[in-house]
């Protein structure tokens, strides 16, 4: 049984400890020692039975486990690579975990510390970067592409050729049209139709999607 932490004490990381349990369900494989966080006043305490062993940073004393990211939310998405490079892990300690009703096609490739929810559709020759998360009932049509730690939130759907940067977050039930980029550090709003490009540290709501604020200083 391989060991892994996850990283994060939140829904994400129930949702991870689901799969896994999912997974081992199937053909055991994996074994969670425990997850981190950097709130105090969770350590000691545990999610469904799986200890919160202490902050981040202790990720250094299990040099043996297999890593995965559950931080990230609306209000903290464009962070998730500066806190994974401030860990010095290697590429090679992050798991990457998709779920068995997770349909991925083989003409697809999906990078590190990729987390792919339940009954998400991935058809072919789309791209996921590292550290990429796409939330349940999601669709990622062919040729599209997703930067590093990107999060695509529940039931948004990527029509072709689609480009999502680095470090965007679709909100629940966004759509993206066909051929459409969407710039770095990116937040699409819940509901969103998104029918023209979106310029980098943007903020799109409505439908369609028009701009609202800038996500960081440009």
């Amino acid at each position: 049984m391989t060991p892994v932490l996850i990283l994060g004490a939140g829904g994400t990381a129930v949702d991870m400890l689901d799969c896994l349990q999912a997974i081992n369900a199937i053909s055991p494989r994996y074994t969670c020692l425990g997850l981190l966080d950097d709130n105090p006043e969770l350590h000691g305490k545990d999610v469904h039975g799986t200890p919160i062993l202490g902050p981040l940073a202790a990720v250094q004393e299990y040099a043996e486990a297999l890593v995965i990211s559950a931080l990230g939310s609306p209000g903290t998405f464009w962070k998730r690579p500066e806190i994974l490079t401030r860990l010095q892990l290697p590429r090679e300690r992050f798991l990457t975990l998709v779920h068995p009703t997770a349909s991925v096609s083989a003409w697809s490739t999906i990078g590190a510390g990729v987390f792919i929810y339940p009954h998400c559709t991935l058809t072919a020759d789309c791209c996921l970067a590292d550290h990429v998360t796409v939330l349940a009932n999601s669709v990622v049509n062919h040729d599209t592409t997703i930067g590093e730690a990107s999060i695509l939130a529940t039931g948004v759907l990527l029509s072709g050729r689609v480009q999502v940067g680095r470090c965007c977050y679709l909100g629940t039930g966004a759509m993206v049209r066909q051929e459409i980029t969407i710039g770095d550090n990116s937040l699409i709003g819940v509901g969103s139709v998104v029918v023209r490009d979106v310029e980098p540290n943007s903020v799109m709501v409505g439908n369609p999607a028009r701009f609202l604020r800038h996500t960081i200083p440009a």
